[in-house]
């Protein structure tokens, strides 16, 4: 143990702070930075989810989930501005991170991140994360790409909770990256 205990946790707070501070300055960066334009490949991709997205809105009627579906109508009307959300633990925040709000930002017009509560994620994956709860927010709500954070969401989200965000925050569509959740 070449490391007592009060003093591995001193240096667990200082690798924090850094961490915190590296974080928000290269999102400070990247909010500096002009957007690059397009790509054609962009375009092209983004049109194509729009696509399937609107497959799936009318296959979601079709299967009678019609009250989920007219909330969402604003797809194609857009009378007021499509709400997306996307949670996670967002540690050690990094451009993956990023890229999935960019992402899930381009699909509609109003993006939500929900950032996992420190307790919801050591009782699923049984460690904390390195960050704290204010720390992984404030990085977070330093991507461009992001409207609003929801603090303190679960990690593993319930049908109640869903309908919560559904209702209490308008939430349109809920997007997930292809990670596995453990």
């Amino acid at each position: 143990a070449w490391l007592r205990p009060p003093l591995f946790a001193a240096c667990m707070r200082r690798l924090r702070l850094w961490l915190l501070r590296a974080s928000v300055g290269l999102a400070r960066i990247a909010g500096a930075l002009p957007a690059a334009p397009a790509a054609p490949d962009d375009t092209a991709a983004l049109a194509e989810t729009r696509r399937r997205v609107n497959e799936l809105h009318d296959l979601l009627a079709s299967a009678g989930f019609g009250r989920a579906v007219r909330r969402s109508a604003s797809w194609r009307g857009r009378s007021k501005p499509l709400k997306i959300f996307i949670d996670g633990v967002f540690d050690l925040t990094h451009f993956g991170h990023m890229n999935a709000f960019r992402q899930a930002r381009a699909i509609g017009d109003y993006l939500i991140v929900g950032v996992n509560s420190d307790s919801s994620v050591e009782e699923a994956k049984g460690l904390r994360p390195v960050l704290t709860d204010e720390e992984r927010q404030a990085a977070v709500a330093g991507c461009r790409f992001v409207d609003q954070v929801l603090a303190a969401t679960p990690y593993v989200m319930t049908e109640e909770y869903i309908e919560k965000l559904v209702v209490e925050q308008g939430v349109d569509y809920f997007v997930h990256g292809d990670d596995p959740c453990l």
